[in-house]
């Protein structure tokens, strides 16, 4: 194992130990310097600071959507089935309890989409469902016997904070904290993988598990999860759900992470980080102009500084992110 993940593992805390369970501000009292990071908001920082400061620092996201509400419920109802599965009931009557919840949850639930909408929703989860019933994928069992699903964690690291806040140093974490929420670890061939489930429109192919190596999320899936629950991670599975007006297809696909990979991302963190107090120290987070395609900010930067102001308050909500809370 590598000699930046040997020193992170021996400056590890027990994760439950770390914070309450409410959670504290991911910042530093009385600055916008970010002490608890996640995988969305460093991914954020690294597409573009002037994306990270609007989500981030300034909460701004976008009007809350039929995409978020339909991934929402479609990790609960796999949440569900799991455990249900965990308690003893065969695949048929653990769907059939999923589905019923599924539905009461949904029952209010109207959606402009043709393909995103509760009709749709229900059948990519018996699909998804039928389709994996014979999962090669095993879920892991953890030491508690609970099945290692829908796992958040909060580990401090080895990565001191370089961060002197206005009136001198009050604070009392001297460490950047890490937290994360994992979908599912599973064996599969003999080997522990993270899963993660993700729904989309779009068609799935080889290139859409393409994108994913070099990806930051599940970079910080393999590295992190290995950490806190010490176990050889060789990457993540991804199941992709492509929902479409009249079927619904489920494809797996795999990204792998070799230990000089993973000791090569969690080397960059702390560089990263270091700008992110640059970034801070100076209370500027400049635009990054070259990664402005499908950006949800984009028409907010096209516009002159003196009106970005209130065109995000007039177009997005306020919907602070905190890596803190439990998923």
């Amino acid at each position: 194992m590598s000699d930046v993940l040997d020193r992170m593992i021996d400056s590890i805390g027990t994760p439950a130990e770390l914070i309450p369970p409410e959670g504290p501000s991911p910042f530093i009292p009385g600055t916008k310097m970010q002490w608890a990071w996640d995988s969305t908001s460093l991914g954020w920082l690294k597409k573009c600071p002037r994306l990270y400061e609007y989500s981030m620092i300034r909460g701004y996201q976008g009007r809350k959507s039929f995409h978020l509400y339909f991934g929402i419920e479609f990790h609960q109802a796999m949440h569900d089935y799991e455990l249900l599965k965990a308690e003893g009931l065969d695949h048929d009557k653990a769907t059939c309890e999923t589905i019923f919840r599924l539905l009461r949850r949904t029952y209010t639930w109207e959606s402009e989409s043709t393909t995103k909408n509760r009709e749709t929703l229900v059948r990519s989860v018996i699909w998804y469902l039928e389709h994996y019933k014979e999962d090669a994928a095993k879920t892991i069992i953890l030491a508690n016997g609970k099945p290692a699903i829908e796992l958040s964690f909060k580990v401090s690291t080895n990565i001191e904070i370089n961060f002197l806040p206005p009136g001198g140093w009050q604070f009392a974490e001297k460490y950047y904290m890490v937290c994360g929420h994992l979908d599912r670890l599973a064996e599969f061939g003999d080997s522990p993988y993270v899963t993660d489930r993700k729904t989309t429109d779009k068609t799935v192919g080889s290139y859409y598990f393409e994108n994913f190596n070099p990806d930051n999320q599940m970079s910080f899936y393999t590295a992190f999860a290995q950490i806190v629950y010490e176990l050889p991670l060789k990457g993540v599975i991804i199941d992709a759900v492509q929902t479409a007006v009249g079927f619904t297809r489920p494809e797996r696909g795999m990204t792998m992470r070799s230990p000089d990979q993973t000791s090569e991302w969690l080397h960059d963190l702390e560089y990263w980080l270091r700008m992110a107090e640059a970034f801070a120290k100076n209370e500027h987070w400049p635009m990054n102009d070259t990664a402005c395609i499908g950006c949800r900010f984009r028409e907010v930067c096209s516009k002159s500084p003196g009106v970005r102001d209130t065109y995000l308050a007039s177009n997005f909500d306020v919907r602070h992110w905190n890596p803190l809370v439990e998923r």
